[in-house]
């Protein structure tokens, strides 16, 4: 079973060594990859109740780890020379209740409330690359589109169609959201931060921190390889459940914490459980704060 257990993560570790600065593509399918030989992983430890500290801990450390330097490529310590920023800016008038759907990729995303019915949407696309005219070409692909409809409005980030090892990319966006708009955000490789939120919040991203705060709607939270904050109101009546695998769970509430094998829960109702929320993450860290 050791050697099982090894060689998967030997194969996860490989996969970011092959090619740490390839292809943005390249990158994303050798992620695809070393999560499927993680959740892999998981279940063999689960099935066989393989409960060694030394192996899980040592080997998931390991893996995490070599994250960790491919986040450093994401980030622009690399060799690359010219660099190309170009800037993306609109606002458009939005109806009370009407949801926003964010979907987005290589970058960071910052939301937060306003009273206002406006929804203002600020981006930053920046690139290098070894060569200016490449850099200047490929950004021509890159952009920002907002679509509206009847039930809904689209912010989504466009990427070229196909990838250049000699080109790297990473979209920030900056989202003054009205309070009464619930909002779903889809993202991979960058941090998602909303706060002051009055209605539904959902999201779902992977390789990045995921911090909420002072939310008033429902909330559905999903992370892989990334911890997950949420700041409560100092007054909340919610019924909570947080669930993480190979990861630890903090909070100022008064929760029931349980762990079944590898699996860490808490649950609880606060007050009269008026709103849901619920929490899950794997290979994360959960922190529940509440406001003093």
């Amino acid at each position: 079973m050791k050697r099982i257990v090894f060689s998967i993560l030997i194969i996860g570790c490989g996969l970011l060594e092959a090619q740490p600065y390839g292809s943005f593509d390249d990158l994303t399918a050798q992620l695809d990859s070393l999560t499927y030989h993680l959740d892999s992983l998981h279940k063999n430890l689960e099935d066989r109740w393989l409960y060694s500290k030394k192996i899980r801990l040592k080997g998931i450390e390991d893996v995490l780890k070599r994250l960790e330097n491919l986040e450093s490529v994401l980030l622009w310590k690399s060799s690359f020379k010219y660099e190309t920023i170009k800037e993306f800016k609109q606002e458009i008038k939005t109806t009370r209740g009407t949801p926003v759907f964010i979907y987005h990729k290589f970058g960071d995303i910052i939301i937060y409330a306003s009273d206002s019915d406006e929804l203002k949407v600020d981006g930053v696309i920046e690139l290098v690359s070894k060569s200016r005219e490449i850099a200047k070409e490929y950004a021509k692909e890159i952009g920002i589109k907002i679509e509206e409809s009847e039930d809904k409005i689209k912010v989504i980030t466009l990427s070229p169609v196909k990838s250049l090892p000699a080109v790297h990319y990473q979209i920030n966006l900056k989202i003054l959201l009205p309070k009464w708009s619930p909002v779903v955000v889809r993202n991979s490789f960058g941090d998602v931060e909303i706060e002051g939120i009055g209605e539904r919040c959902s999201v779902n991203t992977r390789f990045g921190k995921i911090g909420l705060r002072e939310i008033k709607g429902p909330i559905e939270v999903a992370n892989k390889f990334g911890k997950i904050e949420l700041t409560l109101p100092d007054e909340v009546s919610c019924n909570i459940s947080a669930m993480t695998t190979f990861g630890n769970i903090e909070t100022d509430l008064p929760l029931k914490i349980e762990r079944d094998r590898f699996i860490l829960k808490a649950l609880g109702v606060i007050e009269d459980g008026r709103i849901w929320i619920k929490l899950n993450g794997k290979n994360s860290d959960i922190y529940i704060r509440v406001l003093k």
